[in-house]
């Protein structure tokens, strides 16, 4: 038989999780920012090494592709979806407070498309950067450094190890979320695997207990 879910707890720990989202946001995408601005826009991850500590950049497209992502779904839908959250918590009405309707059910699709590009994007990062690390040096990456305009050099690792781990924290948030929403629609019952009444039980319509 379906379940009974409160409305308010899974509001609360998904808005928890969205605000923690959008602040992985400015962890991942401004250190590799920073890695790009220091080379006119050239991407660091997938480097070979030239001479010296001079090197040959990879593409361009990776560092784009993990910063848009990490904007378009840690920062704006992570940042849309905490404010979505507070205006129920705060009682107003809204449409995502409904964990049976389609708006509910288009969230929990996003939290799942969310997820894949994150993950992507972690792989990206994570083989990008041990390649360039790899290529630079057979020590340790942490003290690895490349050549900037003006001939100074600028120490990589810090910015795109930052960022590389808060992408996986990041993927880890978006997992919570997806597993936190299905879950939530297990227990009502609205899975193909959902709880579903015996042949024996009259069935009834279970409602979300709304605590509001």
């Amino acid at each position: 038989m379906a379940g009974t879910v409160s409305v308010k707890a899974v509001v609360i720990i998904r808005t928890l999780l969205y605000a923690a989202i959008t602040i992985t946001s400015f962890i991942i995408f401004v250190p590799v920012a920073i890695s790009m601005g220091k080379f006119s826009g050239d991407c660091l991850l997938y480097s070979t090494k030239v001479t010296g500590i001079h090197i040959t950049f990879g593409s361009e497209s990776n560092c784009v592709y993990i910063i848009a992502t990490s904007v378009v779904f840690n920062l704006v839908f992570g940042l849309v979806l905490t404010g979505s959250g507070v205006v129920t918590l705060i009682g107003r009405p809204n449409p995502l407070s409904d964990l049976t309707s389609l708006p509910f059910l288009l969230n929990v699709f996003l939290d799942g498309l969310s997820c894949a590009f994150i993950f992507i994007s972690g792989c990206i990062l994570s083989v990008g950067l041990k390649e360039t690390c790899d290529a630079i040096t057979s020590g340790s990456c942490s003290s690895a450094a490349v050549k900037v305009s003006g001939g100074s050099t600028y120490f990589f690792y810090g910015h795109l190890s930052t960022a590389q781990v808060a992408v996986w924290v990041s993927f880890i948030l978006w997992l919570a979320q997806l597993g936190v929403a299905l879950f939530t629609l297990w227990r009502l019952g609205k899975l193909c695997c959902g709880r579903y009444t015996t042949s024996s039980e009259t069935p009834t319509q279970q409602t979300p207990t709304n605590q509001f």
